[in-house]
């Protein structure tokens, strides 16, 4: 019995211990998850800004000053990840890991713990951009073919993400898109968890004589017709200056999905949808040119195609594959470039200071706050689990001790009424003696 009773006894203090380990890991929990909830405001006060500076109506001075604000918000976050502590612990640095609090009174009875860091340079969007490739050209009187047409006519790969793999394969003509590339990604994207946006971006310069310009101009998908194409014209006056063509661009972008931009000597034009620039049936005096850019139009992708009277010129979209957890693509075909993994596009990278870096910062930021929801719904389950083994432990802890009190403790109804009995048994026995002392 005392054997079993010191038993008893090692398990009802074990259980002491674990129930403030685990009120402990509570408190650690709902520390983190406080911090992370003041990130996340910072965060949205970013994409604010980061919306403000995107709208065309302000300039370099406003976005300037918004991009400010974002800088000061950006270090907040640090100082955050760099401070928030529990018990002189840091746990948002990335230091803390994983750690197990014992919930038991024997050994290896634990609850892990994982939290990540929150700083801007470890928070953001993992990301992928297929190459696209060059703009390709074609001669008076020819067509667009699998060899110079679509970069994407015939496109595989497969995604290997956190959540599961997918495959995702595009088999069309020579005028396949970015665009269905990024529709065939985003119909697996429940699998995956990958999205992907497509754009395309390119420039329409080289235009040395001044007089009329003309061309069938259209956005081209595997599904594309002749009459899609809308006809453009327009007199140029100054090759310095091609406002008029970028205008008259601009007159068939419900038509085409193609908007322009004059640059001075050039006119940027894009596909939001990032379907392929298709241009043909050029005609001008001297010629022009044609330029693919990067997803952004910060770079130039290959090199320019020259367009000859009578001729034409293509260029092809970017795929930007995104995801709040790192993935790898394989098995990349077409033009999408060459296997590999995701890289983290950061928080500290954000630079709102210009239209096209707000609209990379949304992304980033989307990325951002999903990283930090994620680590908040893991905090919040694991309190939830850290409540419910207090509960447990309490419960076991009662009927422990009740079964050591049972072993050890003295039953005081059953001896005070034994004890009554013997009292009465000891009275009656004294009464009879005290007669029978009466007799003669």
């Amino acid at each position: 019995g005392l054997q079993i009773a010191n038993r008893l006894t090692s398990q009802i203090t074990g259980l002491g211990v674990a129930t403030r380990n685990a009120n402990d890991g509570i408190s650690l929990a709902q520390t983190a998850e406080g911090a992370l909830q003041q990130s996340t405001g910072i965060l949205q006060r970013m994409r604010d800004l980061a919306l403000q500076s995107a709208n065309g109506s302000n300039g370099a001075i406003e976005r300037s000053a918004l991009q400010g604000e974002v800088a000061q918000l950006q270090q907040e976050l640090n100082r955050i990840s760099d401070t928030t502590s529990f018990g002189g612990r840091k746990i948002l640095d990335g230091s803390f890991g994983s750690q197990s609090f014992q919930v038991g009174s024997n050994a290896y009875e634990t609850i892990s713990v994982s939290i990540g860091s929150a700083a801007t340079d470890r928070i953001g969007i993992n990301r992928v951009t297929t190459s696209g490739g060059a703009a390709q050209a074609i001669a008076s009187g020819a067509a667009f073919s699998a060899t110079s047409g679509s970069a994407y006519s015939s496109t595989s790969f497969n995604i290997n993400s956190k959540l599961s793999d997918g495959d995702v394969a595009i088999s069309g003509a020579a005028s396949g898109s970015a665009s269905e590339v990024a529709r065939a990604v985003n119909a697996k994207s429940d699998e995956t968890g990958v999205t992907a946006n497509s754009r395309t971006v390119a420039t329409l310069g080289g235009i040395t004589a001044s007089g009329t310009v003309s061309f069938n101009l259209s956005g081209v998908t595997s599904k594309s017709k002749d009459s899609d194409a809308a006809t453009v014209s327009a007199v140029v006056t100054d090759t310095t200056d091609l406002k008029s063509l970028a205008d008259a661009i601009n007159r068939e972008t419900a038509k085409t999905g193609i908007s322009a931009v004059s640059k001075g000597d050039t006119i940027e034009l894009v596909s939001s949808r990032g379907d392929a620039i298709q241009i043909t049936n050029y005609a001008g005096s001297g010629g022009a040119s044609l330029q693919a850019k990067s997803f952004d139009g910060a770079d130039d992708v290959g090199t320019a195609s020259t367009i000859a009277e009578g001729g034409g010129a293509r260029a092809d979209g970017q795929v930007q594959l995104e995801a709040a957890d790192a993935f790898q693509v394989t098995g990349m075909t077409g033009g999408l470039g060459s296997d590999g993994f995701s890289e983290l596009d950061a928080v500290n990278t954000i630079d709102i200071s210009t239209a096209t870096g707000a609209q990379d910062a949304l992304g980033i930021i989307n990325g951002a706050i999903s990283n930090i929801d994620s680590q908040r719904a893991q905090l919040g389950a694991v309190q939830n689990r850290f409540e419910n083994t207090i509960s447990n432990l309490q419960n076991i802890a009662e009927n422990s001790s009740a079964a050591r009190s049972r072993i050890r403790d003295t039953d005081f109804a059953a001896e005070t009424s034994e004890l009554t009995k013997n009292q009465i048994l000891q009275q009656a026995g004294t009464a009879i003696l005290a007669q029978a002392n009466q007799l003669p």
